[in-house]
């Protein structure tokens, strides 16, 4: 009697690359040649479209970081800002993937860094990047994470009352959780959905929150922060944003303030928070297109060039970036 044929390896499919190689149990057939692939336009399980988003999340992060390493030099000695950063993955690959030379990444986002997951996997030799397992050659890195939220009130650090104001981001910031309607009030309760008051609004002006309490976290105290904060917005030579949301203009505007490189893929438009965005000809900034319109104007009249190109990648792929007006990284033709 005929054996059955194995069973197709789910790392393969999903990574293209397999830790046991030819020793595998399970067949490495390519997905689109899959034999029970017969119906491609039917629509997935709801547990293999959560895999498929998750797959999707962890290859922007790989698409992006293999565009930074080709526009600028390989990020060689790189001291990079990653606003609004999220959990830090972004971050955790540029510091710890082999063909990276970063010198130090510094995630500035209100919310907690969570890189457990990837440090344990990294430890363990199952750390991948998106052509195959990656061989270490150095203990896990992990990235400084200053948990404030980025506005000029953060990032003016001539201002007198700077550290004033840093203190008060990183007690908000603290007092406030990531849920499904964004950023909110941290009172306790598990249900925010219909609890719109508790939203806590980024806007041109500054942070709209309501009366919030204290929480205490494991992240760096106020001081420690504030120090981290000066220390990588001073040294700085390269400002990220992937999907950066409210802090998508105040990347940009530091950046160009700064005369620095910068890449940001913008995602929401917020355009009921930033209602004072203009065009040249006086079009108010609604759509995404008109988004990306308006940080390339802003940056030209900085005095840097600009450019816009797209991502191989699901969802908002267009990244507008620049040298910045002196540039520290040499693009690579």
């Amino acid at each position: 009697m005929a054996q059955p044929p194995p069973a197709p390896c789910r790392h393969f499919e999903r990574t293209g690359a397999c830790r046991y190689g030819d020793t595998c149990a399970f067949a490495h057939i390519a997905r689109n040649t899959h034999a029970t692939s017969t119906c491609l336009d039917a629509p997935l399980p709801a547990r293999a479209r959560r895999q498929t988003r998750k797959k999707d999340s962890r290859l922007k992060v790989v698409v992006f970081r293999r565009f930074l390493e080709r526009t600028f030099n390989n990020l060689s000695d790189a001291r990079i800002v990653d606003i609004a950063g999220g959990k830090g993955v972004l971050s955790f690959e540029l510091l710890n993937y082999a063909d990276s030379r970063v010198r130090d990444v510094c995630v500035i986002d209100p919310r907690v860094m969570k890189l457990s997951r990837q440090s344990e996997r990294w430890s363990r030799g199952f750390h991948v990047s998106g052509r195959g397992t990656t061989p270490m050659t150095h203990d896990v890195r992990i990235p400084s994470h200053c948990r404030v939220f980025f506005n000029r009130d953060t990032f003016s650090l001539d201002d007198e009352s700077h550290a004033e104001r840093v203190r008060a981001s990183h007690a908000l910031a603290r007092s406030t959780r990531w849920c499904a309607s964004g950023l909110v009030a941290d009172d306790n309760c598990d249900d925010y959905s219909a609890n719109k008051d508790a939203r806590v609004r980024v806007t041109q002006c500054g942070v709209d929150a309501p009366n919030i309490v204290i929480t205490e976290d494991e992240g760096m105290s106020v001081e420690d922060t504030l120090t981290t904060l000066r220390e990588a917005l001073t040294n700085a030579t390269l400002v990220l944003g992937m999907h950066p949301d409210q802090a998508t203009d105040a990347a940009v505007t530091f950046a160009c303030e700064r005369g620095l490189p910068f890449a940001v893929v913008p995602c929401c438009v917020y355009a009921k928070e930033f209602s004072r965005r203009r065009l040249r000809d006086g079009t108010q900034v609604t759509t995404h297109e008109q988004l990306c319109a308006y940080l390339m104007e802003k940056t030209s009249a900085s005095g840097a060039k600009v450019q816009m190109s797209t991502l191989d990648m699901r969802g908002k792929n267009v990244v507008i970036w620049s040298l910045g007006a002196e540039p520290m990284c040499r693009a690579i033709e």
